[in-house]
């Protein structure tokens, strides 16, 4: 899956050489499309708009800031300076997080950024069965979270440290610091290779996509399974601790799975196409 990259540029009605701008913003797209990301150029539905009359600007510049919203950064094509309404887009993108670019290297450096997978779902959904195979079988890392809780028995998905260790990481170093019941937990920024998966929760995996966006490229994968084969694979006592936790619709992750087969061929196969995405 690749990064969705906003286009803007001097294309409003203070622009002046409106179609020369246009071009100008297509040339820019390509560049970027070049890079191996997907594009979205907003001149060229306010020029439909023209050519098909009916509509006002301010009609599909507010299109225009839907997608804007859900895209992972914005590029400025040149000469931005002279449009009111790429400013307007410049606001709109701080405000919401989405990192802002004017030039190719700097664009390019985020578009290799590094990339995590968070797998996200309630206890016995089969979230380490997938890390587990993700690291066996493409040679991707699981990220460790380390905490200071007691250990569980056969639990490898965890760094287990004593009060004093936990202590001694450098909140710098922390990915997502949380809290659960008395125990601290979180991973760690020098742990990340280029391709990462990470067993989040919710919370957790919302906290990444936000605030890390720029450092990193966070897709979440959502598994599912029926509540009976839950308890009977991690207890009761654990499925009711994860009672009102898990409220994200389908549509905030970039993969759904709902593991309710016993064969585990089935999660492998289709851990098997997120893969051949997530390596492009």
């Amino acid at each position: 899956m690749t990064d969705a990259i906003y286009v803007a540029g001097p294309l409003n009605a203070e622009a002046v050489d409106y179609i020369q701008n246009l071009y100008s913003m297509n040339l820019t797209a390509a560049e970027v499309e070049h890079k191996g990301a997907s594009v979205f150029i907003p001149g060229n539905d306010i020029i439909y708009g023209i050519w098909h009359g009916g509509r006002k600007y301010e009609d599909y510049f507010r299109n225009s800031i839907e997608w804007l919203r859900r895209a992972d950064a914005l590029y400025l094509s040149p000469n931005w300076e002279n449009s009111k309404g790429t400013k307007r887009e410049i606001e709109e993108a701080q405000l919401r997080g989405i990192p802002v670019f004017e030039d190719l290297e700097s664009l390019e450096r985020f578009l290799g950024r590094p990339k995590i997978l968070c797998i996200v779902g309630e206890s016995g959904t089969g979230k380490t069965e997938a890390a587990k195979y993700i690291e066996e079988a493409y040679g991707i890392p699981m990220l460790r979270s380390y905490t200071d809780r007691e250990p569980r028995e056969d639990d490898d998905s965890h760094v287990f440290l004593s009060k004093e260790e936990f202590d001694e990481i450098p909140y710098t170093d922390m990915i997502v610091p949380t809290n659960f019941g008395s125990h601290r937990y979180c991973c760690r920024h020098g742990d990340v290779t280029d391709k990462n998966s990470y067993v989040i929760t919710e919370d957790g995996y919302m906290t990444m996509k936000l605030a890390f966006k720029a450092r990193y490229r966070v897709q979440g994968l959502r598994l599912l399974r029926l509540e009976e084969l839950r308890i009977n694979s991690v207890g009761a006592e654990r499925i009711e601790r994860d009672q009102n936790r898990f409220l994200l619709p389908a549509s905030s992750y970039d993969y759904v799975f709902n593991n309710s087969s016993n064969d585990i061929g089935i999660l492998h196969n289709f851990i098997d196409g997120v893969m051949e995405e997530f390596n492009e």
